[in-house]
């Protein structure tokens, strides 16, 4: 229904008009006003509904991003306040807090996360830590590197699970390019644990300690705990991605002038993963506070990690889904 109305502020005449998604849900009023009178008069709701698929797809791809912020800034807020970060900023700087929990709480010297482009085959450097002077960031121009020239962490890759790395055994040890891509020369033993979820690797973690292996090795513990900080940072990867496909979505949605009911999937996502998120938050707690000696302790607190991890995975690939179905009918 349009109304007509007068306003006392200059306008003759204004026209508000209901925009209504799929189901007949008001999703927002036009309001459009004019200073000559009766300018409206000859328009009707039938006139104006050549408006309302782009305005509806507008507001419903608007409240999907803003909800995918809200997930990201819930899931990131979380995990900087079990992990003892409270006044760490928002989602900036996620991956170098990450690297950072890693070098601080394990007997190490750094941490660097990897994101991983299946497509090209290569690693890009996105968040690092170190507590040793002699470290080397890497450049810029060297952030992006061949997976081929770090067949340690390919293999990690490949076998979609954490290994250790002992540099006293030749079986197991890094060659000297690889140490120098991980940052830190002279790294001894390393632990290096895939970012895996629902069998898809969106990066790794890459974490050194300098001193021998005699001195201070490495274990089954320090190797739960990196893949559960893995898991989590797995899981903003995840989201990052989805937020990104939620753009190439929209920008289809524009090009076939179509409406979908793909956005109301989206909007109770925080209320459905909010028991699962501190479900995982709670396990990371109980381990943040006491690094359990046992390691079958250590093993059940992870199996709750991942297992939450992959449940908020599973919601957000039903969006995966759906884009699927517009790009038939894109193609059609």
């Amino acid at each position: 229904m349009c109304i007509r109305d007068r306003y006392k502020s200059g306008f003759s005449s204004r026209l508000v008009y209901p925009v209504r998604n799929d189901s007949g849900r008001v999703l927002a009023v036009l309001t459009l006003a004019a200073v000559k009178p009766k300018t409206f008069n000859h328009l009707d709701e039938p006139d104006l509904q050549f408006l309302n698929a782009p305005l509806c797809r507008m507001i419903e791809f608007n409240n999907v991003s803003s909800m995918m912020n809200t997930l990201k800034k819930q899931v990131v807020s979380s995990f900087n306040l079990t992990f003892g970060l409270e006044n760490s900023p928002g989602s900036k700087g996620f991956y170098d807090r990450s690297a950072q929990i890693l070098a601080e709480t394990l007997p190490a010297t750094m941490c660097r996360v990897w994101g991983y482009d299946q497509s090209l085959n290569r690693l890009r450097s996105i968040g690092y830590h170190s507590l040793h002077r002699r470290t080397d960031q890497i450049s810029d121009s060297r952030k992006d590197v061949e997976l081929e020239l770090m067949p340690r962490h390919k293999a990690a890759i490949k076998m979609g699970k954490a290994i250790i790395v002992n540099q006293s055994n030749p079986e197991s040890n890094m060659g000297k390019s690889e140490v120098e891509f991980m940052g830190l020369p002279g790294i001894k033993s390393a632990i290096l644990a895939p970012m895996r979820l629902q069998n898809r690797i969106s990066g790794i973690v890459s974490v050194g300690e300098v001193r021998n292996w005699e001195r201070r090795s490495l274990g089954q513990q320090e190797l739960l705990y990196s893949q559960i900080v893995s898991t989590i940072s797995a899981l903003v990867h995840e989201i990052d991605s989805k937020a990104l496909e939620l753009n190439r979505v929209n920008a289809v949605l524009n090009e076939i002038d179509k409406r979908s009911l793909v956005y109301e999937t989206y909007t109770d996502l925080p209320s459905r993963i909010s028991s699962k998120l501190s479900g995982i938050m709670g396990a990371a707690e109980l381990i943040r506070r006491k690094m359990p000696e046992d390691a079958r302790e250590m093993i059940r607190y992870n199996d709750i990690i991942i297992k939450g991890a992959e449940t908020i995975a599973k919601e957000l690939n039903r969006f995966g889904e759906l884009k699927k179905s517009i790009f038939r009918d894109k193609a059609v």
